[in-house]
């Protein structure tokens, strides 16, 4: 069993620049395996997911503190060591749907809220252990407001996408589940 969530010291006044991410493994005893938090680093405002990866490591996925609000990762062993933590700044909160693969590589889909790229409101990551983006794809031909809603491996080279999309000026959403060959 894995638990999730946020902790903050209780050294410190509760304030939200003051929390961390936290995570515990339990056996199936439920006794303590593993225990981690990044307290005082001020990168995990919130925790939106833990993915375990096929090492047996954790990639712990949130939300950065204030000022900036961008997706934050990182990475525990199967001992509770911390590895390794970066933030995206252009991916912002809407990141979803982390998957990983046997290879140790894990993918996302995120919504698209970078001025450098604004061909598409959707991208697509390929992120190694290192927390090093590998691959990065949108998808042109998609109009009016996408949003990214999940993301699953297939196993077979292909990965099925679900995003929300609107027309230009409407406030109703479609849910829309394609499949798609990434290379």
């Amino acid at each position: 069993m894995v638990i999730v969530g946020l902790a903050y010291s209780e050294l410190s006044s509760y304030d939200i620049d003051n929390l961390g991410a936290y995570l515990l493994k339990l056996d199936s005893n439920y006794e303590k395996v593993l225990e981690w938090n990044n307290l005082d680093t001020y990168t995990h405002k919130e925790v939106g997911d833990v993915v375990e990866l096929s090492n047996g490591y954790f990639l712990v996925i949130g939300v950065e503190s204030s000022p900036s609000y961008s997706t934050a990762l990182a990475i525990v062993d199967n001992t509770g060591g911390f590895i390794y933590q970066k933030i995206y700044h252009y991916l912002f909160s809407e990141t979803r749907g982390f998957v990983a693969d046997e290879n140790g590589n894990f993918y996302s889909l995120f919504t698209n809220y970078s001025s450098q790229n604004n061909s598409s409101p959707i991208g697509f990551l390929q992120i190694d252990l290192d927390l090093k983006i590998n691959k990065e794809i949108y998808f042109p031909g998609l109009t009016g407001n996408a949003i990214a809603a999940g993301l699953t491996n297939n196993g077979d080279g292909t990965f099925t996408l679900l995003y929300k999309q609107s027309k230009i000026g409407s406030d109703y959403f479609d849910i829309v589940v394609s499949k798609k060959v990434i290379k």
